[in-house]
C-alpha cells in the first residue's frame, strides 16, 4: 500500500518534446542551401561552418517559406549533416578516379562490381554511387573549399539581387 501512496505522489515523467526534432524536407533543404550559398557570398563563411548570424537568417528564409519554425541550431544540424554527406562525395570521387565523373549529371560513375564492393565497404556512400547528386556544385560552395562563382559570386559591396541571385538587364518593379 505505502508503495503506491508513494509513486502516485512523483511528478509524471516528462513529455516527450516533439518540437525538438525539426523535419526537414527535400524542398527546405533547397531554401536552405541557396541560402548558405547567398551567405557565403557574403563573406559568412568561416573556418568549417557559418556565422551565426548566417544560420539565423537562414533559418528565417525558411520559416517564413514554410511556415513551420526552424531555428538556426535546426539550419547549423542540417548543415554538419549535409557537411558529413559532403565528405562521403569527396570521398567516393577520389576513390573512382577523375574519369567517372560526368559532370553535366553531377554523378559519380562506377560498375555494377565496383559500386557494390565500394559500397560494401563504405555504405554511407550508397546514395553517391550512380545517382546524380542533387546541388553539387551548391554544396562544394558551402561544404568545401569552392569559392562562389558565377551564378553565385557577388561583390562584397553589392546588395542581394531580388530575383533570387539571377543577374540581368530590366530593372526591378519599383515602389
Amino acid at each position: 500500500m505505502e508503495g503506491k501512496t508513494a509513486a502516485l505522489a512523483l511528478p509524471p515523467p516528462p513529455a516527450k518534446r516533439a518540437d525538438k526534432n525539426f523535419k526537414w524536407t527535400r524542398a527546405m533543404t533547397r531554401v536552405m542551401v541557396a541560402g548558405l550559398v547567398e551567405q557565403a557570398t557574403l563573406g559568412m563563411k568561416v573556418d568549417k561552418g557559418f556565422k551565426r548570424r548566417a544560420y539565423a537568417a537562414v533559418a528565417r528564409q525558411v520559416t517564413e517559406r514554410f511556415g513551420e519554425e526552424c531555428l538556426d541550431n535546426n539550419v547549423e544540424n542540417r548543415f554538419k549533416t549535409l557537411k558529413r554527406n559532403w565528405a562521403e562525395i569527396k570521398k567516393l570521387r577520389a576513390a573512382a578516379g577523375p574519369h567517372v565523373f560526368d559532370a553535366a549529371t553531377h554523378t559519380i560513375l562506377l560498375s555494377d562490381a565496383a559500386a557494390a564492393e565500394y559500397i560494401k565497404a563504405n555504405p554511407k556512400a550508397e546514395p553517391f554511387v550512380n545517382q546524380p547528386i542533387e546541388m553539387y556544385e551548391e554544396l562544394g560552395i558551402i561544404c568545401g573549399d569552392e569559392k562562389p562563382t558565377g551564378f553565385y559570386s557577388r561583390g562584397s559591396g553589392e546588395p542581394p539581387a531580388e530575383d533570387g541571385g539571377r543577374r540581368g538587364g530590366g530593372g526591378g518593379g519599383g515602389s
